[in-house]
């Protein structure tokens, strides 16, 4: 579930980072005849930004909790342990890479 908050935090980082750039913003508004100080450009972008970000995560975390993700990767968990249980109480190795192991690591 971490890895799965941290990427999200990741995308929503960077997708905030495009957004708090003024230069793109005025450039628009003067495409559509406007006229935009820099302030104004920045003042824009932050209200865009936060109301991005608070929109998003609520989004998030509605779909989280939809879905069940949290209660899926807990069953996961579980069944892995049960089956590293069932790989040492019967010697067998193949096929067996606990959760957090990449294929590298095998």
């Amino acid at each position: 579930m971490d890895r799965l908050s941290n990427a999200i935090d990741t995308l929503v980082d960077e997708t905030c980072d495009g957004l708090l750039k003024p230069k793109h913003l005025r450039n628009v508004a003067k495409e559509c005849g406007l006229e935009l100080t820099k302030d104004e450009a920045n003042d824009i972008a932050t209200r865009m930004v936060t109301l991005f970000r608070s929109k998003f995560r609520k989004g998030i975390d509605e779909f989280v909790e939809d879905v069940g993700i949290e209660k899926k990767l807990s069953d996961l968990k579980i069944l892995a342990e049960e089956c590293k249980a069932k790989c040492e109480e019967t010697g067998e190795t193949v096929g067996y890479r606990s959760l957090g192991v990449s294929f590298g690591d095998v």
